[in-house]
């Protein structure tokens, strides 16, 4: 339980009231925050959706790096499918990383058992500018957390 004084944070911890002076509580949390970047982490970066479609990627699902005006730019593909309703969306337009690798958050759509879908070979995918100078590892995670496509890029 906490009960802001003005001056600080009047905290009960184990049956002892303990006021915790503001300055004291600032320092704390940019230390825990420097931890993290110590342990490797960064701050999540920001992705732009270019262009997404059901026939732009390869037959074999996966991440192909591509060069572009000045940066690089990731293709993520689904692989073939044998009829619509396959799809690919940015579920959150920043990447984070999570133990030296980059993750990325994707709504991965499959049709239904009972969906009506056109009966025609697809090839979902979704190209993607990212702010990295060089590929780097990068994990695809489905709406579920699922790693969808292997990690790729990078050492």
């Amino acid at each position: 339980m906490t009960y802001d004084v003005g001056y600080g944070c009047v905290a009960k911890s184990k049956g002892t009231w303990t006021t915790v002076n503001s300055r004291r509580l600032a320092t704390v949390i940019v230390a825990m925050a420097l931890a993290g970047c110590a342990a490797g982490e960064s701050a999540p970066v920001e992705v732009e959706l270019l262009e997404r479609g059901a026939h732009c990627g390869a037959a074999e699902p996966g991440l192909a790096w591509e060069r572009a005006d000045g940066g690089w730019q990731v293709r993520l593909s689904m692989g073939e499918q044998p009829t619509g309703g396959f799809g690919l969306e940015l579920a959150d337009a920043r990447a984070v990383q999570q133990d030296g690798v980059w993750e990325l958050q994707v709504h991965w759509r499959e049709p239904g058992p009972d969906e009506l879908v056109t009966q025609a070979l697809t090839r979902p995918c979704m190209l993607l500018a990212v702010p990295w100078s060089a590929p780097v590892a990068l994990r695809v995670l489905d709406q579920r957390g699922t790693q969808r496509l292997p990690p790729a890029g990078g050492q």
